[in-house]
C-alpha cells in the first residue's frame, strides 16, 4: 500500500492555510502577507525535510536554516499588523525586527555549522517572547479587530506561541540527538512526532475555534479620576455617540476602532484615549454598552426571541452577550425581560 509521508500532508495543509490568509480581505495587508508567508515558508521547510528523509536529497537542505530564521518573524508581523493604523507600518519596532533578521542571516552565513542551531533557537526564543508581549496587550491595541474577535485573537496567539515552542523544543532535540544517533535516524523519528503536533495545531487554526467567554478577565482601563477629560475628548465622544445614534454603527459586528477613527478623521490613539478618558471604558466595553442599551429596548418593546435580539444588537457570541448584559444590568437577558413584563402587568 502506498503511504503519503507526514511531511507531504503537512506541506499541503500549510499551503491551504496560506491561501486562506491571502483571501482575508478584511485583514491589513501586512497581516495577510505575514501569515501567508509564515504558512508558506513552514510548508516549504517540511517539503525540504520530506525530500531529505524520503529521497536523501541534501541539496535543498542548505536553505532550511535561513527559512527557519525568517518564519518566526513573519508570524509576529502578521499579529503586529493588527495593532498598527497603517497598512504597511515601518516604525521603530518593525525596523528593529528587520535588523534582527538581517543579523540572523549574516550569522547563519558567517558562523560554523555547529552554531547554526544556536542561532535559529535564539531567534525562535526571541519571537516567542515578542508574541507573549502581544498576548498581554489590551484589546484596544488591536485596532483592526472588532471587539468580539479579541478572544479569538488570544486563541490564535496562544496557538502561535505553542507552535513556535514546539519547533523550538523539536529543533533542540534534533540538535542533541543527532550528535548521538546520527542525522537520518533522528530526522525520521522527530519529523513524524513534530509533524503530528503540527497537524494538530493546523487543524485548530483551520476549523472554527469556539470563542471563549473571557469578558470576566478583561479589565477596564485605569483612569485618573483627578484629571477631568479634555473638552476635545468630550466633543469627540459626543460625535461618536451621535454617529451611533443616527447610523447605528455599533450594531455592525465587524466594527473596529480603526474604521471609526477613519470615519471621524482622527488618529486611532486619539479616539481610544478620548473614550477611555470620558467614559472610563475601553473601546470594546464602550461599543458593547451601546449594544446592550439597544438590546434592552428591544426586550422591552418587542416579542423577538432573545437570540434574534442578540444578533440585531451586534453580538455574535451568546456567551459574550450574556456576560456583557449581566455586567451592565446585573441580570441575565431572560431575567431582565421577565422583570420588565412583571412591572408592566403591575402597572396595568
Amino acid at each position: 500500500m502506498t503511504t503519503i509521508p507526514i511531511s507531504w500532508i503537512v506541506t499541503i495543509l500549510f499551503a491551504l492555510a496560506a491561501m486562506l490568509c491571502l483571501a482575508q480581505t478584511r485583514w491589513p495587508l501586512m497581516a495577510r502577507l505575514g501569515f501567508a508567508a509564515f504558512f508558506g515558508l513552514s510548508g516549504l521547510i517540511f517539503l525540504i525535510i520530506g525530500l531529505r528523509v524520503e529521497y536523501q536529497a541534501t541539496g535543498p537542505g542548505q536553505f532550511q536554516p535561513h527559512l527557519a530564521a525568517i518564519i518566526p518573524a513573519t508570524l509576529w508581523a502578521g499579529f503586529y499588523a493588527f495593532t498598527q493604523e497603517r497598512a504597511w507600518p515601518l516604525d521603530r519596532w518593525a525596523q528593529a525586527h528587520l535588523a534582527l533578521l538581517l543579523i540572523a542571516q549574516i550569522a547563519l552565513i558567517a558562523t560554523p555549522p555547529q552554531l547554526t542551531d544556536a542561532v535559529i533557537l535564539s531567534v525562535t526564543a526571541l519571537y516567542i517572547a515578542a508574541l507573549i508581549h502581544l498576548l498581554v496587550q489590551p484589546a484596544d491595541r488591536f485596532v483592526h479587530l472588532p471587539p468580539q474577535s479579541h478572544d479569538l485573537l488570544l486563541w490564535a496567539l496562544g496557538l502561535a506561541i505553542g507552535f513556535l515552542a514546539t519547533i523550538l523544543l523539536t529543533d533542540a532535540a534534533i540538535a542533541i540527538a543527532a550528535s548521538i544517533a546520527g542525522d537520518l535516524i533522528v530526522l525520521r523519528c522527530l519529523t513524524s512526532v513534530s509533524g503530528i503536533l503540527t497537524i494538530t495545531i493546523l487543524v485548530l487554526t483551520l476549523v472554527a475555534i469556539p470563542i471563549l467567554a473571557r469578558s470576566g478577565l478583561e479589565r477596564a482601563p485605569k483612569v485618573d479620576a483627578s484629571k477631568a477629560p479634555l473638552p476635545e475628548d468630550k466633543k469627540l465622544v459626543d460625535a461618536l455617540n451621535i454617529l451611533f445614534q443616527n447610523r447605528q454603527l455599533h450594531r455592525d459586528p465587524n466594527l473596529t476602532l480603526s474604521r471609526l477613527a477613519k470615519r471621524l478623521a482622527v488618529p486611532v490613539r486619539t479616539l481610544s484615549h478620548a473614550i477611555n478618558s470620558v467614559t472610563g471604558e475601553n473601546f470594546s466595553r464602550f461599543v458593547n454598552t451601546h449594544r446592550i442599551e439597544d438590546a434592552k429596548t428591544l426586550l422591552i418593546t418587542t416579542d423577538l426571541p432573545i437570540t434574534e435580539i442578540m444578533f440585531d444588537a451586534g453580538f455574535v457570541s451568546k456567551s459574550r452577550f450574556n456576560s456583557e448584559f449581566k455586567r451592565i444590568t446585573g441580570q441575565a437577558p431572560s431575567a431582565f425581560k421577565a422583570q420588565m413584563q412583571k412591572t408592566e402587568r403591575s402597572k396595568s
